[in-house]
């Protein structure tokens, strides 16, 4: 369903139980992300030390939902630092 995109400058990493790094993400010991909120729950990070002024990308397949209802897409994140960046989600309806 998704991939890392390519011709950018850094790979997301799936992950449970607290990242390598600390204040990056859900910590080994809070027992619980926010995916199912146990700590059974994966996830997607990106590792930012040292990548200031970087480009991650995360690309999808086509999704057709025109046959469902009420659908619902939650994204939950987690942006520490100073230095901390900036997200950005580009949605398209359609194929392309």
């Amino acid at each position: 369903m998704f991939s890392n995109g390519t011709g950018d400058d850094s790979d997301w990493s799936p992950d449970k139980g607290g990242t390598g790094s600390s204040n990056t993400g859900p910590t080994a010991n809070s027992g619980a992300d926010h995916n199912p909120g146990t700590s059974a729950g994966y996830y997607l990070y990106i590792e930012t030390s040292g990548c200031y002024s970087k480009t991650t990308n995360l690309e999808s397949t086509y999704m057709n939902w025109s046959t469902l209802a009420g659908v619902k897409v939650d994204f939950w994140y987690h942006m520490y630092g100073a230095d901390m960046g900036t997200m950005h989600f580009d949605i398209r309806q359609g194929n392309g």
